[in-house]
């Protein structure tokens, strides 16, 4: 599927990003002279990387925290496209384990999703907190809130699409609720058989047909499109944001310090 997060999410990014370098060079300029010289010197990053570091000295306290929820957000956001293509390839499959396949992708792209969204919530408290706060000290709590609360609205609207593929599979299981009585009633103790389940389940996985894997793949591909844009919206509120504020005191601590 398209990537969605290649704009706003792309930019505030880019501006954090620049952010922490301009602190970096600002609060460790013997570090940024030395790491550069000996990455020019020896050509080899780990041998730069271990002989100027001894010059951080704590390094920065809040931009690498912030860097790495960008990253983990990009990690995951990855395994959701991951699951959507192979949700895609095993759609309109007439092979006989299609079923499976697809149920066991399903399953992982809804495990992925949640992610994603706790992830967004992570990432954008860290950028508040780091590149806001400082800057408005009065406003970004409840800035913060309103992000927050709109983070709600779209757990809520993926939520609507999300939570009927999460229990739909269940019907393997739910479905033998009515059952019970004629499996006890059986000459032979069927429920005890270690294969009971498993060929049940097997059952189940056969009426994972084409339609049915079809109806759920629209279903999926919503529900990403609804996180992607999403996650852009809120990018660009917090652009917006910080572009409002004055910039940081030039004799003051930068945020992220």
């Amino acid at each position: 599927m398209p990537r969605k997060l290649d704009q706003d999410y792309d930019r505030l990014k880019t501006r954090i990003i620049d952010q922490a370098k301009q602190d970096l060079a600002r609060f460790k300029p013997s570090y940024v002279d030395t790491f550069q010289r000996l990455l020019l010197e020896t050509g080899d990053l780990d041998v730069a990387t271990a002989r100027s570091k001894p010059l951080l000295r704590g390094g920065l306290r809040t931009w690498p925290n912030v860097l790495t929820a960008f990253f983990d957000l990009e990690v995951v956001r990855g395994k959701v496209a991951h699951c959507h293509e192979y949700l895609k390839q095993s759609r309109d499959s007439t092979d006989p384990t299609a079923g499976y396949w697809f149920a066991y992708h399903l399953d992982h792209w809804i495990f992925q999703t949640d992610a994603f969204l706790e992830r967004c919530d992570t990432l954008f408290k860290k950028v508040i907190r780091a590149a806001i706060r400082p800057r408005d000290p009065d406003g970004w709590e409840q800035f913060q809130n309103g992000v927050a609360a709109d983070l709600k609205i779209l757990k809520d609207k993926f939520g609507e699409i999300r939570n009927p593929l999460a229990h739909s599979l269940g019907g393997g299981v739910a479905g033998i609720a009515d059952q019970w009585e004629p499996l006890l009633a059986a000459p032979m103790d069927i429920f005890s058989d270690p294969k009971f389940a498993e060929s049940s389940m097997e059952s189940f996985f056969g009426v994972i047909n084409v339609s049915r894997r079809r109806l759920w793949f629209r279903a999926a591909h919503r529900a990403n499109l609804v996180l992607f844009a999403y996650s852009e919206a809120f990018s660009r509120k917090l652009l917006d944001k910080i572009d409002s504020l004055p910039p940081p005191a030039k004799n003051g601590r930068r945020p992220g310090r």
